[in-house]
């Protein structure tokens, strides 16, 4: 099961060890089929890395059920989770009845309610006080770190950094409407439109 503070990944790690050094030093006409299954598994590994959340792990059993996927898994990176403490919690904590912060592992109540602090108790004994949060933004978190984005920036002009304009369907759609009234403006709407699509495809 996921460690206390649920801060990082749990679970093994992925597996990197490659095809055996008979395997890859001979042929590729004599491998065998589970040699050619385990070349693309670790392409696919790489390329398209996973990170098993395991969710519900508010309920019953949730422990015993979290150690018997890390065991027959023991190369996925994986953490627990429980969407419905999250759920629970940020209600109330837009409602002004608890302190409560994303990823925290414990929440203060503002509220004289006994239903607030009966969920809030509930939450604490179940998920807080045994994986240190809900997990939730812990296993996002994770799981852009698995594979970081490449941030791209659209421009115009290669040369001058020019930032490409914006094509929104509003515009478009204000345009078309526009272009119905006169057929002056609907060349003039149709052409820069098309411009600006065609700059977009470019790209």
């Amino acid at each position: 099961a996921a460690a206390a503070g649920n801060g990082g990944l749990q679970g093994g790690t992925k597996e990197t060890s490659g095809l055996s050094s008979s395997s890859s030093s001979s042929s590729l006409s004599s491998w065998s089929e589970y040699d050619l299954h385990r070349l693309v598994a670790h392409f696919l590994a790489a390329r398209f890395p996973i990170l098993l959340a395991l969710n519900k792990a508010d309920l019953p059993g949730a422990d015993q059920h979290a150690r018997d996927v890390l065991a027959a898994h023991p190369h996925e990176a994986a953490i627990a989770v429980s969407a419905a403490a999250e759920r629970k919690l940020q209600p109330m904590r837009r409602a002004g009845q608890i302190n409560y912060l994303d990823a925290a592992a414990a929440a203060a109540s503002n509220s004289t309610s006994a239903e607030v602090e009966n969920v809030l108790q509930g939450v604490a004994n179940n998920v807080l006080l045994k994986y240190g949060s809900t997990g939730v933004l812990a296993a996002l978190t994770c799981a852009v770190a698995l594979k970081p984005p490449r941030w791209v920036f659209p421009i115009a002009d290669r040369e001058t950094c020019t930032a490409l304009a914006a094509v929104t369907s509003r515009s478009t759609a204000a345009g078309s409407s526009s272009s119905s009234s006169s057929s002056g403006s609907s060349k003039s709407g149709k052409s820069s439109s098309h411009t600006a699509v065609s700059a977009s495809s470019a790209l």
